[in-house]
């Protein structure tokens, strides 16, 4: 039997399906194309199923109070999982971080921008004077910077990037 090229839903690259999945085989053999297509499945499984994690949390609790030492044994045993996770959280601690900050800057912009907007603007261009073109510009520089940090706000990328550093 023939096997034909696929192209990957997650990189968008060609690639040979293995021949026993290659009817459903969404993602090439890539770790990052594999992770995404296992995150997504995940999230699709978790949606369909929002009982479960409720019912696992209150077995996993029953079952730290009964082995009340085993993460504090554990994390000794293993340096490098304490490691891994000491940078883990570490990272989500900056983030939460930075996504606060990125809030509080967005407060305080718009409210300037808000106060900005309520000055006098000149009925006629003829009249305006260079402050008031300079208070424009301004108002114009402000806006752009609001827009811009809330449309980062909501895609997520003000973690990433913007404002991050």
């Amino acid at each position: 039997m023939k096997v034909t090229s696929k192209r990957c839903a997650y990189c968008r690259r060609l690639y040979r399906p293995d021949s026993r999945t290659r009817k459903h085989q969404r993602s090439c053999r890539r770790p990052a194309c594999r992770r995404a297509r296992r995150r997504q499945k995940q999230r699709r499984w978790r949606a369909r199923n929002p009982d479960y994690e409720r019912s696992r949390s209150a077995k996993r609790r029953v079952w730290v109070k009964a082995y009340p030492d085993y993460y504090r044994r554990y994390r000794a045993s293993h340096a490098g999982y304490r490691a891994r996770d000491n940078e883990r959280r570490t990272r989500g601690r900056r983030r939460a971080t930075v996504s606060a900050n990125v809030t509080a800057w967005r407060h305080i912009i718009v409210e300037k921008t808000r106060k900005l907007g309520v000055a006098e603007k000149p009925g006629m261009s003829a009249n305006v004077t260079a402050l008031s073109r300079r208070v424009e510009a301004l108002e114009d520089c402000l806006r752009s910077t609001v827009e811009a940090v809330v449309s980062a706000k909501q895609t997520g990328i003000a973690a990433g990037g913007m404002l991050a550093g």
